[in-house]
């Protein structure tokens, strides 16, 4: 927002420069800057709504260098005529409209606005148009009240309907853009038709001209989502919605009317009629909180005297009644959207008062007994820590990717978007969801990797996913990771290898080693996301936790990935769940161990994990551990190669013993699971 500090000096008795005050005002949490023709240039916060206006500038100011706001009163001059013998206002929607507010103008002349007003619009950024416009430009760029004056001629049956648009109804602004409404959208409406879009633009049908001689003058309480919802669905953003969707004060509806009226008499010689029009759904009173003054040195870890706290939440605006050792402080209405709690008002105090008063201090905890959320919560940090240093150390990178997903990644990943959590406001097109997996996100940093040139893709994520059940949101903590070309490329000048799923489940069994997870196993089943025969669900102790697979050809090729991709995805807050393993030492082996290979053909269905459990069992204590270290197919067939160590740690073991042994492992795979040896 630009404010000319020439007009902020009419307001506040100021002898600092404008760069100085710009300072000053930056340091107190209004970012400021001044230019050379002492133009202030202010970011306003969303929730300082307040602060959209010369007037909430300047009252900063005056609570900056300790003064006061100078604010003449209107000189509003009545005429004897009722303004309900001129217009009649009725709100049928007082949800999107609590407050509505007109005054009539009558006899006026449109003409061409005065050099000073022309010259104040100039510098905040506004083009003059005629004295009646410029009026309300120049009272909401003073008072941060947006004001509307519509020709009352050319309202039929000279009377406003407040109310929601049909879906489809169309409305010509101002700018002479043709809009078309929903009936999320409020209008103001004559007797016959729409007339504005409420809280963004007015309509062309009435707007004010060079014959105009009577105006019907609007000022209101829209409420702010809706005129942010539908300023964004219009993409019609103005100095009007950028006002309403931060809030107003429900008070200035009335008392900057009155501004806006006597101004616009005194520059067009018009007679404002007696009284005005008020449909209010209700009075709003202005909130009371305590401030207890030990609380602000608690927070602040120094003492600001009362007195001085009192001038500074006065000199902001704020009501304060002495309570002995607290303040009972009146939140005026125009501050009402950010200022809630104790911790605003320390807050307040605090940012005038001056933070770097604030000393460094270092405070010190006294030890407590952890709740049950504190220790959930450290046990959660321990557990993503872990996870996060055992996938480093694979040689995955950790990525962090949007949290919010549209139709068209969810499309591509072959993930209906129906049932997703859906965002009230959407900021994006593309970021309307709130995702159910991280792999969609996982899969699109991967594109934008391969579409330059890096081809070795190795990414995991730890984040939170969202679903509904039973209509209700619910989020997750959940790691997924994906892989591929190469992780481990060899030493320098040494053969380069590929990855591929095997890597990936080794990756997920080092996760349950480092979290100490015992009684995981890997189930085939038949996703749709993955290519035939690759996809296999994770469980622990019965409970499935997540899954690993190939991503299928479709979706690789929809994301431009012409190599084989792998990933994987756990819940993590089924970690704390498991039964884990207690660490004890065991003593190293003093006696040799004894390998032998087995090569066999598989039948269709025999899984891994059916081939080590029976090697495993026929040959009984001795075996120490088996795992497959081959496998190929050829013309239909499967041939898997497995490595069985056996050793006895009471004693060396004998040539005789082994082969016993090893021969009941062979006979019992052929036997039990009908391979066939290869000699």
């Amino acid at each position: 927002m630009k404010a000319p500090y020439n007009w902020l000096k009419d307001l506040v008795d100021l002898k600092a420069t404008a760069k100085e005050a710009a300072a000053r005002l930056s340091l107190c949490g209004i970012e400021c800057s001044a230019d050379s023709s002492g133009i202030l240039e202010a970011d306003i916060l969303p929730n300082r709504g307040d602060c959209h206006s010369i007037i909430g500038i300047a009252r900063e100011l005056c609570a900056v260098f300790n003064t006061s706001l100078k604010l003449d009163l209107p000189n509003l001059a009545e005429s004897s005529s009722l303004v309900s013998s001129f217009a009649s206002v009725e709100v049928k929607d007082a949800d999107l409209c609590p407050r509505y507010m007109a005054r009539v103008v009558t006899g006026l002349h449109v003409k061409p606005s005065p050099d000073w007003l022309q010259k104040r619009l100039i510098e905040s950024g506004m083009r003059p148009i005629n004295n009646i416009v410029d009026a309300t430009n120049y009272i909401m760029l003073e008072t941060g009240q947006p004001m509307h004056a519509f020709d009352l001629d050319r309202l039929d049956n000279k009377k406003i309907i407040v109310r929601r648009a049909k879906n489809g109804e169309k409305l010509t602004t101002l700018d002479d853009a043709q809009r078309t409404l929903s009936d999320k959208d409020l209008l103001i409406c004559d007797g016959e038709k729409p007339v504005a879009v409420a809280g963004v633009m007015g309509g062309k049908s009435s707007e004010v001209s060079a014959v105009t001689k009577s105006i019907l003058l609007e000022s209101a309480y829209f409420e702010p989502t809706a005129v942010n919802k539908t300023s964004k669905r219009l993409k019609l953003r103005t100095e009007s919605s950028a006002r309403f969707e931060k809030g107003v004060d429900w008070n200035g509806v009335s008392s900057y009317l009155d501004r806006a009226a006597a101004l616009i008499a005194e520059l067009s010689g018009g007679q404002v009629a007696k009284g005005s029009i008020d449909i209010m759904s209700g009075p709003r009173t202005p909130k009371k909180i305590n401030l207890r003054l030990d609380r602000i040195k608690k927070v602040l870890g120094i003492e600001i005297p009362k007195l001085e706290a009192v001038l500074i939440l006065e000199r902001l605006g704020f009501g304060v009644a002495d309570r002995v050792d607290s303040l009972e402080v009146t939140v005026p209405l125009f501050r009402a959207g950010d200022i809630e709690r104790e911790i605003d008002l320390i807050e307040e105090t605090a940012r005038i008062y001056g933070y770097d008063k604030v000393p460094e201090t270092v405070r010190t905890i006294a030890a407590s007994k952890k709740n049950e959320l504190e220790v959930l919560y450290e046990r959660k940090n321990a557990c993503e820590s872990g996870v996060r240093q055992v996938l480093l150390s694979c040689g995955f990178n950790e990525a962090k990717t949007f949290s919010m997903v549209g139709e068209k990644l969810c499309k591509k990943a072959l993930m209906p978007i129906e049932g997703a959590v859906e965002i009230d406001n959407p900021l994006v097109e593309e970021m309307t969801h709130l995702r159910s997996s991280l792999l969609p996100g996982l899969l699109e940093a991967a594109e934008f990797n391969f579409n330059r040139q890096e081809q070795d893709i190795a990414l995991f994520e730890i984040g939170r996913v969202f679903k509904k059940t039973s209509g209700v949101p619910q989020e997750t903590n959940k790691i997924a990771a994906l892989l591929t070309g190469g992780v481990w490329k060899g030493l320098e000048g040494g053969d380069r290898f590929e990855q591929d799923l095997s890597f990936l489940k080794g990756a997920v069994e080092n996760i349950f080693d480092s979290a100490q997870i015992e009684g995981a196993s890997f189930e085939p089943s038949a996703d749709p996301h993955s290519e035939p025969g690759t996809s296999a669900d994770i469980f622990v102790r019965g409970k499935k936790i997540g899954f690993l697979s190939q991503v299928s050809s479709a979706i690789c090729g929809s994301f431009g990935l012409s190599k084989p991709v792998y990933v994987f995805e756990l819940d993590l807050e089924q970690f704390p769940e498991t039964e884990k393993k207690t660490a004890v030492y065991v003593q190293p082996p003093k006696y040799p161990l004894v390998r032998r290979d087995i090569a066999m053909f598989v039948p269709a269905g025999v899984t891994h994990k059916t081939i080590v459990e029976t090697i495993k069992q026929s040959g009984g204590p001795l075996v120490e551990a088996t795992d497959i270290f081959d496998r190929f197919e050829s013309k239909g067939k499967k041939s898997l190669a497995y490595f069985v160590l056996y050793r006895s740690r009471e004693r060396t073991l004998t040539d005789e013993e082994v082969n016993r042994a090893h021969n009941n492992v062979m006979e019992a795979l052929e036997s039990k699971l009908k391979v066939q040896i290869r000699k």
